[in-house]
């Protein structure tokens, strides 16, 4: 059985405050001015919905979404641990909430913050946007100085950030390598709600290549048992 991870684009979709948003339009349409099918044109940020932020987000030196290996897109068994972390508005994770988990966090190389958060993306969406859970720098830290398998972490909330602290910018620096060698790719408003209850066999990770982006929106399918 193969579920989504990853929220389908539409508009009107939850967007950090301020940012771009997807448009759609009809180009052609079947039966209008001679067209014999339909095309439309999207206008996509690349930090919109469930998204991947490459190291290149918020280090200058750091590469690109099509530059990364094949080693941070598959991952299957194992290699995949799901934490659950509850979290809610304005709440923040912390190395503390992932201690207890070290030593199954050493043999991951996707690790799955599910919060819970993502059922008040309907239920109150403006929370959902500026209230969102985020992580601590100090997580982030805590991540790229001691797990040296770990390639990716995604979690269900709007972002790694939120506008009401100010730990974002910290927070990606640490993890994309901006401070060391080693980084670890973040996805962004995911849906793990189809994973409760679920044995996770794989899971793919497959962002938009597109040439000279630092992220881009991904569809993610994992299969489950």
């Amino acid at each position: 059985m193969y579920v989504y991870l990853s929220y389908p684009i539409a508009e009107g979709q939850i967007a950090w405050p301020d940012a771009p948003v997807y448009t759609s339009g009809r180009h052609d349409i079947i039966g209008i001015d001679g067209s014999y099918c339909n095309t439309s044109v999207m206008t996509i940020p690349n930090h919109y919905g469930t998204h991947y932020d490459a190291p290149r987000h918020f280090n200058a030196k750091g590469p690109k979404i099509t530059e990364l290996p094949m080693d941070y897109f598959c991952f299957k068994g194992d290699e995949i641990l799901i934490l659950d972390i509850p979290k809610t508005f304005k709440e923040v994770i912390t190395a503390e909430d992932v201690m207890p988990y070290k030593d199954q966090i050493a043999k991951a190389k996707l690790l799955l913050f599910r919060t819970g958060f993502e059922k008040q993306k309907e239920l109150n969406p403006q929370g959902y946007k500026y209230e969102n859970p985020s992580a601590h720098p100090g997580l982030c830290k805590y991540l790229v100085e001691n797990f040296p398998n770990l390639c990716t972490i995604g979690l269900d909330s709007l972002s790694l950030g939120s506008v009401c602290n100010d730990y974002a910018t910290e927070a990606h620096h640490w993890l994309l390598g901006y401070y060391t060698d080693k980084f670890v790719t973040v996805i962004e408003d995911m849906m793990l709600s189809p994973l409760e209850g679920k044995t996770v066999k794989s899971i793919i990770v497959a962002p938009i290549r597109a040439l000279d982006v630092d992220s881009a929106p991904v569809t993610i399918i994992a299969e489950v048992e």
